[in-house]
């Protein structure tokens, strides 16, 4: 994660800081606050969307019965979290093709395979 993704995050999750800015902000500058934050909504929404729409495409099936499964979930989770702190559509897209490997039949072994496949993938710049 970059030192401004890093910021953004702490900036967006701590009240403290947030109510300080506003405070301390004149008037007319307070609204930076919260036009920093949609932004960074509006930025993670179009993540997901890139990460979405190509794990939608292609002809995995995600079934049921694999929705509900606990390993598919936690792999499914930690590859969502690892594309939303990226910014290179190309490496969201990546992200997503390796969860969309993670449902043909042997392609990982264990969830910790998958997650070693998925630390090399997010240290690919």
């Amino acid at each position: 994660m970059s030192v401004i993704d890093r910021f953004a995050h702490e900036y967006e999750n701590n009240p403290l800081m947030r109510g300080l800015v506003t405070f301390i902000l004149p008037p007319p500058l307070a609204g930076i606050d919260a036009a920093f934050v949609a932004k960074l909504k509006e930025i993670r929404v179009d993540r997901a969307r890139t990460f979405f729409d190509e794990l939608e495409s292609g002809n995995a099936v995600l079934t049921p019965e694999l929705l509900e499964s606990e390993d598919f979930l936690h792999c499914a989770f930690i590859t969502i979290k690892a594309a939303l702190r990226t910014r290179r559509r190309a490496k969201i897209r990546f992200f997503a093709r390796l969860l969309k490997s993670s449902v043909v039949e042997g392609s990982f072994t264990n969830t910790d395979e998958y997650e070693e496949y998925l630390e090399i993938l997010d240290k690919l710049t």
